[in-house]
């Protein structure tokens, strides 16, 4: 007949090894959690894009031009900081007003270097979205040729850091 008291508890191996294994289930499950983020605001990025090309080729059909403010050059973008253009909330001028969209969407992370950028001349037009995860198969069509890390900004080269999405005419290519 066994005793209670001579009943062992675990070894400090086999604490260590179920510690262990614990860790590591929890990393896999967090790294799968913040890859599943990446991965849903990156498709809303994208959908983004898409909503804004759809509003875009409203307006040109109704006024056989892109929205543009005359005498207005550079990008205009949601974050505070772009350097090269106008930061704004509405920057796609025009298109609230007409009532084609009632607000333009902004990126899902909205911090100072993520947020959405245009640029047109009234004849062509160049959206631009920064995703996090770059070389997600499903999103390569949308990289921007002038941001691919390429030499050629008119030419699609997957082969260096690639920086932004873009959707475009064809004249706003290589901007």
């Amino acid at each position: 007949m066994k005793l209670l008291s001579d009943q062992r508890g675990m070894s400090m191996i086999e604490i260590m090894t179920s510690v262990s294994i614990i860790i590591l289930l929890a990393n896999i499950v967090l790294t799968a959690t913040v890859q599943a983020k990446i991965k849903t605001r990156d498709t809303i990025r994208i959908r983004d894009l898409q909503e804004v090309q759809r509003v875009l080729d409203i307006y040109y059909q109704d006024h056989g031009r892109y929205p543009w403010i005359d005498g207005e050059s550079g990008w205009r973008g949601s974050c505070a900081d772009v350097a090269w253009g106008t930061p704004t909330t509405d920057w796609i001028p025009l298109v609230i007003e007409q009532g084609l969209i009632s607000y333009l969407p902004q990126d899902p992370l909205s911090t100072q270097n993520r947020c959405y950028l245009y640029h047109s001349n009234g004849t062509d037009y160049k959206v631009l979205a920064y995703g996090e995860d770059m070389h997600d198969q499903k999103f390569l069509v949308f990289v921007d040729p002038a941001r691919d890390g390429g030499t050629q900004d008119d030419v699609l080269e997957l082969d260096g850091e690639l920086e932004a999405w873009s959707l475009y005419t064809v004249g706003a290519r290589s901007w």
